[in-house]
């Protein structure tokens, strides 16, 4: 269950990395779309979500699929999978619910992870090993997307790549697959998208009140 917890983490993360996207690109077409993707969430005053991870090992097996929802401004976000977890990041604490155990843990991201969290840090991120180009468009549905890809440099990294497709139309993120060097890879699917939510701090603050019996665990 704890490693399952995480996966969904990264996901968040990858998910925020994703919609305070990018801007130091090295070709110029990646940079204009993603440019304009970021300006876009910079607007929105805030945005909820549904989304749906799918996890595959290296024979492209499905092994896990969940589904659930995420509110977001800025850095912060709440997010929560039905009937496993819930978590709240208010840009420096993460607390995450774990259902089953009724506990939570309490933590303050490394600043590894505040990388991929931090929209300050997201400019760093991509100057320390990761190479983007821009891929073709593709349909979905109705949406047409474009693709990004993001290769990491470094050879000693979990993930290899990362590949972001963004909404021509809306410029918000619509799918993001995520590969790991060991042939696993995992794709995130962002629908029911929704601007203008002006969330209010306490959203992304752990409301104790409302757990009562729950354990608090601070790993800080």
């Amino acid at each position: 269950m704890i490693r399952f917890c995480k996966h969904i983490i990264f996901a968040c993360c990858v998910f925020c990395l994703s919609c305070n996207i990018l801007s130091a690109q090295s070709q110029q077409n990646a940079i204009d779309l993603l440019n304009r993707a970021a300006n876009a969430y910079e607007q929105s005053q805030g945005i909820t979500a549904a989304f749906k991870i799918r996890t595959f090992d290296s024979s492209k097996s499905l092994q896990t699929e969940i589904e659930g929802s995420i509110a977001m401004q800025g850095s912060r976000f709440y997010l929560e999978v039905p009937d496993e977890m819930k978590a709240w990041f208010d840009g420096r604490d993460l607390w995450t619910l774990i259902i089953n155990a009724q506990e939570v843990n309490l933590s303050t991201p490394s600043p590894e992870e505040l990388l991929m969290l931090n929209p300050v840090n997201i400019f760093s991120l991509y100057k320390q090993g990761y190479q983007s180009r821009l891929l073709g468009d593709k349909q979905s549905g109705k949406q047409s997307l474009s693709g990004i890809e993001l290769k990491v440099l470094e050879a000693s990294a979990e993930i290899s790549r990362i590949v972001i497709y963004v909404d021509k139309n809306k410029l918000h993120p619509a799918e993001i697959v995520i590969y790991q060097r060991d042939g696993n890879h995992a794709i995130i699917n962002i629908y029911q998208y929704q601007t203008n939510q002006n969330h209010p701090n306490s959203r992304f603050l752990f409301p104790q009140k409302d757990y009562p019996m729950v354990e608090v665990i601070d790993l800080r």
